[in-house]
């Protein structure tokens, strides 16, 4: 069998409350939307900074810790997790729809968006690759913010809706 890489990693700002709920299996699962932003700078032009929204789930004790860490709207979250796309046929038109979300394997729990800002961070998100900057997941271990692994198996099934 051929390896393969699936593998997602973001930083940015929660934009709604997350949801949680219980399934019928047992498994507890968070969704929420998470807010990355870059800066696009045509040769002629002003730079332009555009939002990107990304659906990222969360199973069972990581939903948990979601949960526990009482993040809301605003929160500032590192994510990383692979991308599962599901398709399927609306049932009152028959139309086909697909949608794509970031099942979580860990996250880090980075304050909320007032504390981002407050703080000096880099602004060019190309210098901070490859650098131990206050945003990567060793420096928040160290400053006693949240870094969680999930170690429960995430259901891959077709999800409740």
């Amino acid at each position: 069998m051929s390896k393969s890489v699936n593998k997602v990693i973001l930083m940015g700002y929660v934009g709604k409350e997350p949801k949680v709920e219980t399934l019928k299996s047992k498994d507890k699962k968070t969704t929420l939307r998470l807010a990355t932003t870059y800066v696009v700078t045509p040769k002629d032009g002003e730079p332009k900074q555009f939002t990107e929204w990304h659906n990222v789930v969360a199973w069972n004790s990581l939903a948990d810790l979601v949960e526990q860490f009482k993040t809301k709207k605003g929160s500032r979250l590192y994510v990383e997790g692979r991308l599962k796309t599901e398709s399927w046929a609306d049932k009152k038109t028959g139309e086909q729809k697909s949608r794509t979300d970031i099942v979580a394997s860990d996250i880090a729990f980075l304050g909320n968006k007032a504390e981002a800002d407050a703080s000096t961070h880099v602004e060019d998100n190309d210098a901070a690759v490859g650098q131990n900057t206050p945003d990567t997941p060793a420096h928040v271990a160290d400053n006693n913010d949240a870094v969680v692994q999930n170690k429960d198996t995430t259901p891959d099934m077709a999800c409740e809706w």
